[in-house]
């Protein structure tokens, strides 16, 4: 399965990509997103979204996970 990152995945634009993207059963979506500007629980995004099994997410800046250190 091939892996795709989407920034900010859980606002505006960036939930639109992610759902599009899960709609293709060979991909795994990765999202990074602070979850600053969402007015929605997560727990309520992730009911809403069809292929969840196949979402990988971390609430974080996009500044802090890539500044983590590569083991």
């Amino acid at each position: 399965m091939r892996r795709i990152l989407v920034t900010g995945g859980f606002g505006s634009l960036g939930s639109h990509l992610a759902e599009s993207l899960l709609e293709s059963e060979d991909l795994i979506v990765e999202v990074v997103d602070n979850l600053s500007s969402n007015p929605l629980p997560l727990p309520f995004l992730l009911r809403e979204l069809n292929g969840a099994d196949r979402l990988r997410y971390c609430t974080v800046s996009v500044k802090d996970f890539f500044s983590k250190p590569v083991s």
